[in-house]
């Protein structure tokens, strides 16, 4: 019929974005005259941007206390000056005892250095209430103007401008050709008004328009007058509406019973003429339940049917419910219905608790009987094996890989269980259980495996063994796990036999030895090797130990150098120059002895200037002499002169003489020789 009509063609107009508040209202489309449109979100897209800005003093103040009592407001050119604000990264105060005064604006207390102040944002006629005297040029502004004032006094101004909505200008020339009338009604300023409305192409523009009186008549209808400017001057304009509960049914029978839950609905064939704020189910073990009982909020603003679930019930019982639906007028209901929850019989429910204080052998789990399903719990606590679904075997406790406890509760929890009997570094499965006469259920498995024990730490030796002399060396070693327990000692130990061991207590110098100032984990770390012999095999390890035991790492071998010797020059050769009077050159070697096991190499140079030979030959002949005997005597030089001895050069730097003799005599010469550089 005509009703069902109506809702459907409610529910169709909203989908389309339309929303209608009643079916009467609906049908009074057809008489309709006069359209008035709303600026701000309706022929605007009420998203306005900041386009002036003027202050009486500090602009980036005045924008900075505006936008912190702004923001407590979601009107949108509130939000407009928080962007703005933001935009211009300025700091937001404190803010209290916010008040939003409808049509006009928003007012605040802000903290601000130490000082209170009563900010007040809004448009002209709140700064008229406030005694707050405007700039008649602001006044002006082609545009929608927010003003900022405190202290009594205006501290500056924004002017906002929104456009147009695309479709804007063509919905109201629609309208004009269906010979209706369109009014454009605004709380905003003047300029701003008559910039949409000629846009807009409105019939008329009102602009500063504010609610003035609003009377409830005892036919349960509102009237609202309103106070606007115009294009004569002032103007009023009245209108009334009939107002009253929602009109709805019970959605009846129940559906979806079980033994705590169920489904009901409803349907809202009127709003009233106001806007369903909430609507719902509400249920009880009495008749005729209220809001005041259990209840639901997901109900529909309008039409149905809808549905709803109740849930938190007792099984067994009798329950009642409605649907209803709350607007401004009050709240109405459908009427009531009954339904009883489902009887409880069958095994128990019971969830599975994580599992803790896990140790080698040990471990706590535990379970939670939430119900018996009306039936006792005769036993219930814990099963656990190895394999997965681990099952109650029946009997008393059992410890051990495949276990059982049988201490958990008759209901409620959670309750703990004791896992006992356990293999070290082995996953387990566990489940809580419970059994009544109806027979035994499981909650949900849960896997643990229990801890590792500790064992030797795992090493590595550095090799090569690095900066090897005679008595000295550098290994090292890595930490690469401590094995589950903290490491005690580490470090290096060598002998000239392999395989060295740690022989405890401190550090030891010498052919055999050890350090201990290795890592507890990680590296690699060194170990300075000492006291040992030159040009001698040794073997290192690195080793740790812990609370299991010691460990090492692989042997690793090097051989100490021989001792060290510094080099040493040998003679130098024979001039290379064999006339009088010229210069050559003389070398030596590094080799009196050669520098070895880092030794020093000799200093000073391997080569040098010399001159021909200085020294007098002298010869005689024979060798052998006999007194009285002839001897011949024959000498050379390079020198001017020479004075021989047991013999006469007569000066001359080289010649011969025949000397006799008497007893065996020396012949040596002495010649004045060349300076030769």
């Amino acid at each position: 019929g005509a009703p069902l009509a109506s809702a459907i063609g409610i529910g169709h107009a909203a989908e389309q974005g339309v929303l209608i508040r009643s079916t009467e209202a609906m049908e009074n489309i057809a008489h309709t005259k006069l359209v008035a449109f709303d600026k701000t979100g309706t022929l605007t897209r009420g998203e306005p941007s900041v386009s002036t800005v003027w202050a009486s003093g500090d602009v980036r103040m005045m924008l900075s206390m505006g936008a912190s009592v702004g923001k407590n407001s979601e009107h949108s050119l509130s939000k407009a000056l928080v962007r703005y604000a933001e935009e211009l990264q300025l700091p937001f105060f404190a803010v209290s005892d916010v008040r939003v005064i409808p049509g006009l604006g928003v007012a605040g207390n802000v903290e601000v250095h130490g000082k209170s102040l009563n900010v007040v944002v809004g448009n002209e006629d709140l700064m008229i209430q406030q005694n707050i005297v405007l700039r008649e040029e602001l006044q002006a502004i082609d545009g929608t103007c927010v003003y900022v004032g405190w202290d009594g006094a205006l501290q500056g101004s924004v002017g906002l401008r929104d456009s147009l909505r695309r479709l804007a200008a063509e919905t109201v020339a629609e309208l004009h050709a269906m010979k209706l009338e369109t009014y454009l009604l605004s709380g905003d300023s003047n300029g701003a008004t008559q910039s949409c409305g000629t846009a807009g192409v409105c019939s008329s523009t009102h602009y500063n328009c504010s609610v003035g009186t609003s009377a409830s008549n005892s036919d349960n209808s509102t009237t609202w007058t309103w106070t606007c400017l115009g294009p004569s001057g002032g103007t009023t304009a009245s209108c009334s509406e009939n107002k009253s509960a929602p009109t709805l049914t019970t959605v009846s029978p129940a559906t979806s019973i079980t033994t705590t839950t169920a489904t009901g609905g409803g349907n809202i064939t009127s709003n009233g003429g106001g806007t369903v704020t909430v609507s719902g189910l509400v249920w009880s073990i009495t008749l005729n339940p209220t809001t005041a009982n259990s209840k639901t909020t997901d109900g529909w603003v309008i039409g149905g049917p809808w549905y709803s679930s109740m849930t938190g019930l007792t099984p067994g019982i009798l329950y009642h419910y409605r649907a209803y639906a709350t607007n401004a007028v009050g709240t109405s209901y459908g009427a009531d219905a009954t339904f009883t929850t489902g009887a409880v019989t069958g095994v128990p429910t019971v969830t599975t608790s994580s599992v803790s204080s896990i140790t080698e052998t040990t471990a706590t789990g535990g379970g939670n009987v939430t119900s018996n399903s009306g039936l006792t719990v005769t036993v219930s606590g814990c099963a656990w094996n190895t394999t997965g679904s681990p099952v109650y075997q029946g009997g008393g406790p059992i410890s051990g890989s495949t276990g059982q406890t049988t201490d958990g509760w008759a209901i409620g929890g959670p309750w703990p269980c004791n896992l006992t009997g356990l293999s070290n570094s082995t996953t387990y499965y566990v489940r809580a259980y419970a059994q009544n006469s109806a027979g035994i259920s499981y909650g949900s498995q849960v896997s643990f495996a229990t801890v590792t024990p500790p064992g030797l730490p795992v090493l590595t030796t550095v090799s090569p063994i690095t900066s090897v002399t005679d008595t000295t060396a550098t290994g090292g070693g890595n930490i690469s796990s401590n094995g589950g327990a903290t490491i005690t000692v580490s470090g290096c130990t060598w002998s000239q036999s392999a395989n060295p061991t740690y022989a405890g207590g401190g550090p030891v110098s010498g052919s055999t030895g050890q350090t201990t100032s290795g890592w507890a984990t990680g590296g690699p770390w060194p170990c300075s090797i000492t006291g040992l012999s030159a040009s001698t095999l040794y073997h290192v390890r690195a080793y740790a130990q812990n609370s299991v035991g010691t460990s090492y790492g692989s042997d690793v071998t090097f051989t100490t150098t021989g001792p060290v010797v510094n080099g040493g020059w040998s003679e130098w050769s024979e001039c290379s120059a064999t006339a009088c009077g010229t210069t050559g050159t003389q070398t030596r070697t590094c080799t009196n002895p050669a520098p070895a096991n880092g030794g020093a190499d000799c200093v000073g140079d391997s080569s040098q200037v010399c001159s021909a030979p200085s020294t007098v030959v002298v010869t005689a002949e024979p060798a052998t002499i006999t007194a009285g005997d002839p001897v011949t005597v024959t000498w050379t030089s390079c020198a001017t002169t020479c004075t021989g001895t047991n013999f006469d050069t007569g000066g001359a730097p080289e010649g011969s003489v025949v000397v006799y003799p008497t007893t065996t005599t020396t012949y040596t010469a002495t010649c004045d020789m060349y300076d030769i550089e």
